[in-house]
């Protein structure tokens, strides 16, 4: 497994349309197989941005968690395990799997 430079390095040494392509074709794969897809975000998103994720993933959840910095499971731990299971609940609803009896 890529370790995380060797990630952050295939996406920014290389020409942003190429990486354009990469994400359109990622979320692609996502819409089409019906993932679930939480998007979280510290500020209201713009109407325009909201239409554009949910053009590409119209199964997308946009959830506005109030931090200014990029650790919002540190900002508020038991409410962001809450979010976290709310959205596992839902997603297991939606998508149910068997597992293997042990």
């Amino acid at each position: 497994m890529p370790g995380p430079g060797e990630v952050y390095a295939a996406v920014l040494d290389r020409p942003l349309d190429e990486v354009l392509r990469w994400r359109d074709a990622g979320m692609q794969r996502i819409a089409a197989a019906g993932l679930p897809y939480l998007s979280m975000h510290s500020n209201p998103v713009d109407p325009t941005e909201h239409a554009w994720l949910a053009e590409r993933i119209p199964q997308a959840e946009i959830v506005v968690w109030p931090v200014r910095h990029h650790f919002p499971h540190l900002a508020d731990p038991k409410a962001f395990a809450g979010l976290l299971a709310e959205f596992a609940e839902k997603t297991v609803e939606l998508h149910p799997v068997s597992l293997p009896a042990l």
